[in-house]
């Protein structure tokens, strides 16, 4: 037994160990299948069959999934699990004809359930068809069970969020249980909206009780100290209209940074961030009006000029958008959006090494910023530059450092590593991606195609079928396809 545990802590056979998760799966879906025989050698039932299939589905083995929810659906006709579980398979999988017909055949044998209503919306949203997708989550919303009903809700508010529609999304975050973070989060934001700071501060203060989650966390702080500091003057109105854009709510930015221009019309500031919800309202006219007023008032107003920058850019004008920039760089020269948004200008005009200069000063002035880092790696290794100095594996590795959990990152790392011809490495990093971000195609086709090289021909198979599944008649799918074909026959 010693020498067992001394050869399988050799590096020959960890790497071999690291290999099997092939198997490893499989193996598990097997056993949970016969774990219905017992000694008594009896069938599996129909649970422990859509028990195997959604392991199977939980690991993206979703050909396997799918037979388990077939052979489920066979031996249980009369029941909807095994359809419903199908359909919801087959929208991982934007296979939308499938989905459709087995959610009507559930619906024949279960009209009153709320996961099948729900899914129904699901495809719709999918598909683009709005009304119908509003339509299937309000049946849902009033059905059973109580967790899809639920999740029906969410989705209704985030829909009417995101249609303006402000009263019909409170009305359906106010419906759930005030234990939803994501519920309370919400209620916030529009209850301050409509003027309701107590109400607001209630429900920021109940989602901080509700969440660990670091990003919404610091949201509902934000929102909080907006709150704390109201006095009805033009800078508080200011202060709610810049936090709506900073959390990503420009709709609701507009009324409050209105009513700083008018108490303040002097406000370079508030002129900028008003433009910027007229920007992302697709109103391009009263943006770029808004933005010189700002820069007319206070030529240093970097956000005015990056606004106009963009501006610019959908116009087709790269000059004016390069002055506009170097406008704004000259009052604020450490700012990394202005560099990183000037770098991809120059990308653009396959200005190479101007872009690369740029890049790097985004990276530089970032302050810890992992997105800088990871564009300046992924320039190096889209145009194939700085491999050999090692200066792309450095970008690379600092994004990793300073954002661990960014699967991206580490599939920019092994893309370098693999043009490099670090192929062990770059199947290292690959894994690391897959695992952090699983439902990514292209990071399964990457890790995929670097085993093949390698040799772990069924660790490639593996990863090639998820992305072919996860980006369905998808470019990254039909590469995966084509690599799959070139394996070499698999044997045994």
């Amino acid at each position: 037994m010693k020498n067992l545990l001394k050869l399988l802590k050799t590096p020959a056979w960890q790497e071999r160990l690291a290999m099997t998760d092939v198997w490893a799966t499989r193996f598990t879906l097997i056993a949970l299948v016969l774990l219905a025989f017992g000694s008594a050698a009896q069938a599996p039932t129909e649970e422990t069959i859509l028990q195997a299939g959604l392991a199977a589905q939980g690991q993206q083995e979703y050909w396997r999934a799918e037979s388990f929810f077939q052979q489920a659906a066979l031996i249980a006709p009369d029941d909807f699990q095994p359809l419903l579980d199908l359909a919801r398979l087959h929208l991982l999988e934007h296979r939308d004809a499938l989905v459709q017909s087995e959610l009507e055949t559930a619906r024949t044998l279960a009209n009153d359930n709320a996961d099948i209503w729900l899914t129904l919306g699901d495809v719709a949203q999918d598909q683009g068809h709005l009304q119908d997708a509003e339509h299937a989550w309000l049946q849902a919303a009033r059905l059973n069970p109580v967790a899809a009903q639920v999740r029906a809700r969410q989705r209704l508010g985030l829909f009417y969020e995101q249609q303006g529609r402000w009263q019909d999304a409170e009305t359906q975050f106010a419906a759930l249980p005030g234990s939803d973070a994501l519920a309370q989060y919400h209620l916030g934001v529009l209850r301050l909206a409509r003027g309701d700071r107590a109400g607001a501060r209630q429900a920021f203060e109940a989602a901080l009780e509700q969440t660990d989650d670091g990003a919404w966390r610091d949201a509902a702080q934000q929102f909080l100290q907006v709150i704390d500091q109201w006095n009805g003057s033009a800078a508080s109105e200011k202060l709610v209209g810049f936090a709506y854009i900073k959390n990503n709510f420009p709709g609701l930015a507009t009324a409050p940074l209105k009513q700083a221009v008018a108490l303040a019309p002097k406000d370079a500031a508030a002129h900028a961030y008003l433009g910027w919800t007229y920007l992302q309202a697709g109103s391009s006219g009263q943006a770029r009006q808004e933005e010189n007023r700002a820069v007319a008032l206070d030529p240093g107003n970097s956000f005015a000029s990056y606004t106009l920058s963009l501006l610019d850019l959908a116009d087709g004008r790269y000059s004016s958008a390069i002055h506009d920039l170097e406008q704004g760089l000259s009052a604020d020269p450490r700012n990394p959006a202005l560099w990183a948004t000037r770098g991809a200008i120059a990308e653009q005009l396959r200005d190479l090494p101007g872009a690369e200069l740029a890049l790097r000063q985004a990276a530089a002035n970032a302050g810890g910023d992992p997105r800088f880092s990871l564009l300046l790696a992924n320039f190096y290794v889209n145009h194939q530059i700085g491999l050999d100095q090692g200066t792309a594996l450095a970008a690379a590795r600092l994004a990793i450092v300073l954002d661990p959990t960014n699967g991206l990152a580490y599939d920019t790392l092994g893309r370098i590593q693999q043009a490099v011809r670090a192929y062990p490495d770059a199947m290292s990093a690959f894994i690391q991606a897959a695992n952090l971000a699983p439902t990514n195609a292209a990071l399964h086709m990457h890790l995929g195609t670097v085993q093949a090289t390698l040799g772990y021909l069924r660790s490639a198979e593996l990863n090639l079928r998820k992305a072919i599944v996860l980006d369905f008649n998808g470019p990254v799918g039909r590469q995966a396809q084509q690599a799959l074909q070139a394996l070499s026959p698999l044997g045994i």
